[in-house]
C-alpha cells in the first residue's frame, strides 16, 4: 500500500484510504468539458469523490460547534461533514433510485457517484454527457440539477457554502 505503489505514469488516480493522492490528467485539467471529447473535469469529478470517501464515513465530532475564539476566519461558514452528511446522502440517493431518476449515468452506481455528479453539474463541470433517460436534456449545470433533483442540488450547495458568495463555476480560462 502508500505511495511505493502508485503507477508513476498514471494519467488518473481517484482517493484511496492507502494512497491519500489524486492525480488528473493535465490535457484534462485544460480541457474545455463544453467542447466534444474532452470529457468532464476530473479535477472537480476526484476531489467531489475523495471529499466524500473521506469525510462521509468520520464520526461526528460533539465539539465542533464548542470551538469559541479557536476558529479562523476562513471556518466561520464551514460546515463539518460527517456520518451524518453520508445519511442525508444515502436518504437522497435513495429517493432517487426509487423515483427512476439519473438512469443511464454513472450516478445510479452508488451514493458516491450520486453526489459526485451533482457536484459535477453544480460547478458546470460535467462535460457533454447524454441526458438521464426520460430527462429532456443533460444535467450538466447547476440550473438543470436544480429543476431535476433538488435535494441533491440543496446538498451540494449547502456544502460548498455558495450562497450570498461568488458564483464560481468551472471554466478553463480560470487556469
Amino acid at each position: 500500500a502508500g505511495i511505493a505503489n502508485v503507477d508513476l505514469t498514471a494519467r488518473f488516480l481517484a482517493y484511496t484510504p492507502e494512497k491519500k493522492l489524486l492525480v488528473v490528467g493535465e490535457e484534462n485539467v485544460l480541457g474545455d468539458p463544453k467542447k466534444p471529447l474532452v470529457g468532464d473535469c476530473q479535477v472537480v469529478r476526484v476531489f467531489a469523490n475523495a471529499l466524500y470517501r473521506v469525510c462521509g464515513a468520520r464520526p461526528v465530532d460533539p465539539n465542533w460547534d464548542k470551538r469559541g475564539r479557536d476558529v479562523q476566519q476562513y471556518e466561520l461558514r464551514v460546515k463539518r461533514l460527517d456520518v451524518r452528511f453520508d445519511a442525508r446522502l444515502k436518504e437522497l440517493y435513495e429517493k432517487a433510485m426509487n423515483a427512476g431518476n439519473w438512469k443511464g449515468t454513472a450516478a445510479v452506481h452508488d451514493r458516491a457517484a450520486y453526489w459526485t455528479e451533482g457536484a459535477l453539474a453544480y460547478f458546470d463541470a460535467s462535460g457533454q454527457d447524454a441526458a438521464p433517460t426520460g430527462a429532456t436534456h443533460p444535467i450538466n449545470t447547476r440550473e438543470a440539477l436544480k429543476e431535476y433533483d433538488p435535494g441533491l442540488f440543496a446538498l451540494v450547495n449547502e456544502t460548498m457554502g455558495y450562497d450570498g458568495h461568488v458564483d464560481w463555476r468551472f471554466t478553463p480560462d480560470r487556469l
